[in-house]
């Protein structure tokens, strides 16, 4: 209760663009609050016709968040600005066509808080050219609340495609997208990840990007510029560096193959400035005859894709880096400070499997936040002969080098290649079938509980390279 609060003030409120109408009062659910000072005004975004531009001048310093909401839509909170008089927020996270009232939530350094008046702003359309997407909700109280957000490459030329990353609400309505520029509809390595500063993380075709929500570039770091091809995947640590996939070719003489030219897979440390400060090379790790699968041996008649990483992780508890190989069928854990390995999880790797079955074709590997390794299991060749494709967690205990399986859940149809599988925050399961050859890419959440599927997104037209479920667009924010 902030009732105790003395009233600073009539709000002052100047409205821009779509905001220009008449200040709404706070709604009865915040009534307990007192009204405090404050300037508002809010504009469009050019980059996104789903969002607003919002600022807030406070006489006082403060940090100060958005309330926003619709007649459809609960109540949902923005990040808190930085401490300071002059506030610019950017709301994410709307509907199209659809009426918001943005009610700016301010909180004094002195300790006093309040709401200003409301003004009221309306989206925009929904951007042309989207795929044909269809929710299933099958048990709604199971699901974990949040946006969904993807990367799409469409079945269609460039000159038609939809914007390249989207995010949807839990009903299947669209309330974020960026579209690349550049990009092209046969790259499908797309990801994005929120990064603890609060900007997005993006794996472009040609190399990375880390985007503002609002859409405005913040670095754009190419392949070129560091002289490495960087690929499939790439991750921020906590020194604001980046860990990225690279790949290099080497020419060797193979038993068995002769004289082959062998591509090889390196992670690399990369500052944001596009300075390389460490390297590790699967050719230093790997033996240099090991094909253990018919992917490994695969070859366009220049170069056999000998180990084909797909994914990579940081744990901080380890300072370790995770990276799949999967055409390997291995994972490894990679120490930072030496570059030796640690473990290599799979097939012939470091661990008896003790119940379960280890992984093929894998894609993206990570360990959860109870220490499992999590992975999406392709199934492209397992040793029982089979084809399927499910999400799976193991619990590994390095003490005794032991490995069993805890969780599996398979998906329809058989996904031979791309994909994801992640824990959400209720323990819920998120997998994306994203790689499905006769019929639309697929996007399951699946109950911790029951086991059943209780979410479901089918995509038309779309390989979908990751999927993941943010509980908000902002790391400080309540779950809506």
């Amino acid at each position: 209760m902030l009732s105790w609060l003395s009233i600073l003030g009539p709000v002052a409120l100047v409205a821009c663009g779509d905001a220009s109408k008449t200040p709404q009062t706070p709604s009865s659910s915040a009534s307990d609050m007192v009204i405090v000072e404050a300037t508002l005004s809010v504009d469009e975004n050019p980059n996104n016709t789903l969002s607003a531009l919002v600022t807030v001048e406070t006489p006082e310093e403060a940090t100060v968040r958005i309330a926003f909401t619709s007649d459809d839509t609960a109540e949902q909170l923005t990040g808190a600005s930085e401490p300071g008089t002059l506030h610019e927020l950017v709301v994410v996270g709307m509907r199209a066509n659809t009426l918001y009232s943005l009610v700016p939530i301010v909180t004094y350094t002195s300790g006093a808080s309040g709401r200003t008046a409301a003004a009221q702003f309306e989206t925009g359309r929904r951007p042309s050219g989207l795929p044909e997407m269809t929710v299933t909700v099958t048990d709604a109280a199971a699901v974990q609340p949040g946006i969904t957000i993807f990367g799409t490459a469409n079945e269609m030329p460039a000159d038609q495609q939809a914007p390249e990353f989207i995010g949807l609400d839990t009903d299947g309505e669209v309330v974020w997208y960026y579209d690349d520029p550049e990009a092209t509809w046969q790259s499908p390595d797309r990801d994005l990840k929120l990064m603890h500063d609060g900007n997005l993380l993006l794996k472009t075709e040609a190399g990375l990007r880390v985007i503002t929500l609002a859409g405005d570039t913040v670095i754009d770091l190419q392949s070129e510029q560091i002289g490495l091809a960087m690929h499939h995947d790439v991750t921020m640590l906590p020194n604001g560096n980046f860990a990225a996939l690279v790949q290099a070719p080497r020419a060797i003489f193979i038993e068995g193959l002769g004289d082959i030219t062998q591509m090889g897979d390196g992670v690399i440390e990369v500052t944001p400035d596009g300075e390389v400060i460490w390297d590790w090379w699967t050719f230093d790790h790997i033996p240099a005859d090991r094909f253990p699968t018919r992917l490994s041996l695969e070859s366009d008649g220049e170069f056999f894709d000998w180990t084909h990483a797909n994914s990579v992780a940081y744990v901080a508890s380890e300072d370790a880096l995770l990276v799949s190989l999967r055409h390997q069928d291995w994972v490894l854990s990679i120490d930072r400070g030496t570059g030796g390995l640690n473990w290599r999880a799979g097939r012939d790797g470091d661990f008896a499997l003790e119940a379960g079955e280890w992984f093929s074709g894998q894609h993206n590997a990570y360990l959860t936040a109870d220490g499992q390794l999590s992975v999406y299991d392709n199934g492209n060749e397992r040793e029982s002969g089979e084809e399927y494709s499910r999400g799976v967690t193991y619990q590994l205990d390095t003490s005794t080098m032991t490995a069993r399986e805890t969780f599996s859940y398979t998906v329809e149809p058989f996904t031979p290649f791309v994909g994801g599988h992640r824990i959400l925050d209720n323990g819920n399961s998120f997998l994306c079938a994203g790689g499905i050859f006769d019929g639309p890419a697929e996007i399951v959440e699946v109950s911790a509980l029951s086991g059943e599927a209780v979410w479901a997104l089918e995509v038309e037209r779309s390989v979908i390279y990751r999927a993941q479920r943010l509980p908000s667009f902002w790391h400080d924010s309540p779950v809506p």
